[in-house]
């Protein structure tokens, strides 16, 4: 027992050797990764994208954080596509297969549209706490905006007007002129999709564009963030257990379904696979399914949720 215990402790103290070691370089090249993919960030910036580019990948920045582009997600929507056409040609006619890889392409761009309201509401709620740190910040810094978005970027609340915030850094830094500002600010608030963020966003762009002092105007935005913010705790009365049973019991039921029917009717998995995308009818049942469960998530998420805003 003795020798057991004696053989844990030097294989203990081996891996906290190693991990000791280890630690600097690791750290150092975490380091290293994170400042070549900001290098990337502003390279991609400076070259400058079509309108519908630069909000997709702002919804894209909302929703899934950085590590994504539009192309990306554009790339991605193609081959979902393809696929779905070149699975479903198999036994079904050409024409229902294009309507159904036409649904199935759909699909992702609904579920970026329903995280991306989701993660705006989410965003809502840090409105008070973006404006007040901006506000402080920008006092701090004599009256600098970009030096008071730099510090507020950091502030650990600020889980989702944060990434938007560093972006618009990042681009008014690179920008040359008036319009490189709107451009950035008018993304900031296709971001923040609130009134109170295009007033905001607009504030901003005076401060960059003439160094106009903004502090009476964030003043007054943030009194009225804190007038909506009492009314939005009598209005939330959200029905919680409607959205649980639509996002999570719902897809759990259809592999569920499968077992109960691989169980009682003593089927292989290979012939329920073989009915489900195999034939015409389990194929368009399959799409059913997803179809109608999209559209509830997405008519739950515009009926029951609302955005902090005035």
């Amino acid at each position: 027992m003795w020798t057991i215990a004696v053989d844990y402790l030097l294989r203990a103290l081996l891996l906290l050797s190693a991990l000791l070691i280890l630690s600097a370089p690791a750290e150092r090249l975490v380091r290293t990764i994170r400042m070549r993919r900001r290098l990337a960030e502003r390279k991609r910036l400076r070259k400058g994208k079509a309108d519908w580019a630069r909000k997709l990948d702002e919804a894209i920045l909302v929703v899934f954080g950085a590590g994504m582009s539009a192309g990306v997600f554009v790339l991605f929507d193609v081959t979902v596509f393809a696929t779905a056409v070149a699975v479903t040609a198999r036994s079904l006619a050409l024409p229902v297969a294009l309507f159904c890889g036409i649904v199935l392409a759909g699909l992702p761009w609904i579920f970026l549209f329903v995280r991306l309201e989701t993660k705006r509401r989410k965003g809502s709620r840090e409105g008070t706490v973006l404006v007040a740190e901006l506000l402080r910040r920008y006092r701090i810094a004599g009256r600098n905006v970009t030096a008071a978005i730099e510090e507020t970027v950091s502030v650990p609340e600020l889980r989702v007007t944060g990434r938007l915030l560093y972006r618009l850094l990042l681009m008014l830094r690179d920008a040359k002129g008036s319009d490189s500002i709107r451009k950035a600010t008018d993304d900031f608030a296709y971001g923040l999709g609130t009134n109170w963020g295009r007033m905001l966003s607009y504030d901003i762009a005076i401060a960059a564009e003439s160094g106009r002092d903004i502090a009476p105007a964030l003043e007054d935005i943030l009194i009225q963030l804190r007038d909506a913010e009492k009314l939005a705790e009598e209005r939330k009365r959200v029905n919680g257990e409607t959205a649980r049973i639509v996002n999570f019991f719902l897809p759990v039921l259809y592999p569920a379904s499968l077992l109960m029917m691989r169980r009682a009717m003593d089927m292989s998995w290979e012939t329920i696979l073989r009915n489900q995308f195999g034939t015409s009818q389990g194929v368009l049942l399959f799409l059913s399914v997803c179809v109608l469960w999209a559209m509830n998530v997405l008519l739950l998420s515009l009926v029951t949720g609302r955005k902090f805003d005035f």
